[in-house]
């Protein structure tokens, strides 16, 4: 990204993060009035801010985005009555410019910036927000996404829709969609997430997002939902696999169970 100097070019992207210091919100007439670049008067109005047809954002909510930074277009340059350029910059239309490279059935690798119980919020471009609902983040059921996911982790997902609605745009993804699966032999030792209790010696699991399994334990063995552990592939059915897990998994270091997963193949 470039910032500006002293000439400015409509359609020029930069980053503005600026202090509280150099912003001027005039909440009343919805325009925020800030110094940037060398001391340069900037300007933005509400509707350029965010998607909405008449925007109500709260000033506290106007102030968090200068203090956090975010990418803004260059719309304009005009000249004040001292003589001074007075330059007016749209983050909306920067978004908007993100949002019109976004396909559906395209897939992105994407970090997660929020979580809530239903869903995984991701960033697919700098501001662009996707949600990924519960039903979509695993073919193994997850009754809250905290347990499973935490803010920062990086995912795969495959855009199922895109429409905007309410002045806003609402991109939904699908992490389970993106994933081809595997097709594992019986004997493989495989890595797995725990997803849920299925009773006394047993637990659900996420072998990958589009693959699910059940994990056999011994009594003595406990998982936590989130916790990842290996399995050794016992069978594999049309609705996913069933797996075990062996007492002395945990006293194996990965380069061991690699080891470990050849001789299984050789001898199965």
């Amino acid at each position: 990204m470039t910032n500006l100097k002293v000439r400015h070019l409509n359609g020029e992207v930069v980053e503005l993060n600026l202090e509280k210091d150099k912003i001027y919100v005039e909440d009343q007439n919805k325009i925020v009035y800030f110094k940037f670049g060398d001391d340069e008067n900037s300007v933005m109005q509400y509707k350029e801010l965010v998607f909405k047809d008449v925007c109500t954002t709260p000033q506290s909510i106007v102030t968090h985005l200068f203090n956090n930074g975010f990418y803004a277009v260059v719309t304009g340059v005009e000249q004040s009555d001292d003589g001074s350029d007075l330059v007016h910059f749209s983050r909306k239309k920067y978004l908007q410019e993100q949002i019109d490279c976004i396909k559906v059935d395209d897939v992105y690798n994407c970090n997660i910036k929020s979580i809530a119980p239903f869903a995984l919020f991701a960033e697919l471009a700098d501001g662009v927000i996707c949600m990924v609902h519960c039903s979509e983040a695993s073919k193994s059921s997850i009754r809250d996404m905290n347990t499973c996911f935490k803010v920062g982790d990086n995912i795969k997902v495959k855009i199922i829709s895109k429409i905007f609605q309410d002045g806003k745009w609402k991109i939904n993804a699908s992490r389970k969609q993106a994933d081809k699966g595997i097709s594992p032999i019986v004997g493989t030792i495989l890595p797995v997430m725990i997803t849920g209790n299925a009773g006394y010696d047993a637990y659900y699991c996420e072998v990958t997002p589009s693959q699910k399994g059940i994990l056999h334990v011994p009594i003595t063995e406990k998982f936590n939902v989130g916790d990842q552990t290996y399995g050794y592939l016992i069978q594999s059915t049309d609705d996913g696999f069933v797996l075990r897990v062996e007492i002395y998994f945990s006293a194996l270091s990965l380069s061991s169970l690699i080891f470990l997963e050849k001789y299984y193949i050789l001898i199965v």
